[in-house]
């Protein structure tokens, strides 16, 4: 499995940010506005790799966001939140039982990382974080 599969994707990244999530993860979502060439992207940099963005990259504060690998994201939940993988999605819930159905799902995404940022932004933006 590569790393895009096991970091939250960036669209969710900005909205958690947006609602106030602590930025500090292993791995962070960088604009890198490119090298003269006029390419200007997002991607991933492991937190290792801090010192040498900065070095070529004075706004290195403004330009990244966490990358929230699935287990970073778990522990950012409450307790009795929970996430499982059903028919190639994982589906999020809260509550003590795995019987619940999908209509009882407050998440659902390709990757567990994209169902745990989907919750937590759920439970922020209803103020019940």
């Amino acid at each position: 499995m590569n790393l895009s599969q096991q970091v939250v994707s960036l669209d969710l990244a900005k909205r958690m940010k947006e609602l106030g999530a602590p930025q500090e993860s292993l791995f962070y979502w960088y604009f890198h506005s490119g090298n003269g060439d006029g390419l200007k992207t997002w991607f991933y940099i492991p937190r290792s790799m801090w010192s040498i963005v900065q070095g070529r990259d004075g706004n290195f504060d403004n330009s990244y966001i966490s990358a929230y690998a699935a287990a970073e994201l778990g522990e950012m939940l409450p307790e009795g939140y929970w996430t499982v993988k059903r028919d190639n999605k994982w589906w999020g819930f809260e509550g003590e039982t795995e019987n619940e159905g999908q209509e009882d799902s407050l998440s659902c995404a390709d990757i567990e990382s994209n169902a745990r940022a989907k919750m937590w932004i759920y439970l922020k933006e209803n103020n019940l974080l």
